[in-house]
């Protein structure tokens, strides 16, 4: 979908990555935590430059086209054409959101798109308990430590259920 756009020349009208370079140099260099800044810089030259950089930033860009992107992203924006993350596409779409509608303050487009688009919902993590087995094996080994604080906090874990932060 956005492989045939993107290869169309639009005249006259700014481009998505023309607008993400402006806008990221207008008010987030210097204006957000360096942090901040350099994950937004690593969003938008990884995620939303490649996918949709090329697409005009008019009413053209539809909410539709939006959610594509997003669910293009999540689908096969991952390494070696994996899935990616879905609080990785959420960030992007966050990034876009803060973007567009400091275009439609700047009357570049009549509406946000991304205002129209769902966050992807992350797919809960899979929680494989350890079998008994698997259970005296790891305190067998946590034994074999010098320190016995790394035993006592295995031991403590499995008999309460608790993570490795709580302990």
């Amino acid at each position: 979908v956005f492989k045939a756009e993107r290869a169309e020349k639009v005249d006259n009208v700014m481009k998505v990555k023309d607008w993400m370079d402006a806008w990221f140099n207008a008010y987030i260099v210097g204006h957000v935590k360096l942090r901040t800044e350099e994950r937004y810089r690593l969003a938008i030259k990884r995620y939303i430059v490649p996918f949709i950089g090329d697409l005009p930033l008019d009413d053209s860009l539809t909410g539709m086209k939006v959610q594509m992107f997003l669910n293009e992203l999540h689908n096969y924006g991952g390494q070696n054409g994996g899935k990616l993350a879905a609080r990785t596409v959420n960030a992007a779409r966050m990034i876009l959101n803060s973007a567009f509608k400091r275009a439609v303050g700047e009357h570049l487009m009549a509406t946000n798109p991304v205002q129209l688009t769902k966050p992807i919902k992350a797919e809960p993590a899979v929680i494989r308990p350890l079998t008994q087995q698997e259970c005296q094996m790891l305190v067998n080994s946590a034994w074999q430590e010098p320190n016995k604080a790394m035993w006592i906090a295995v031991v403590i874990a499995l008999e309460t259920g608790f993570r490795k932060s709580e302990i």
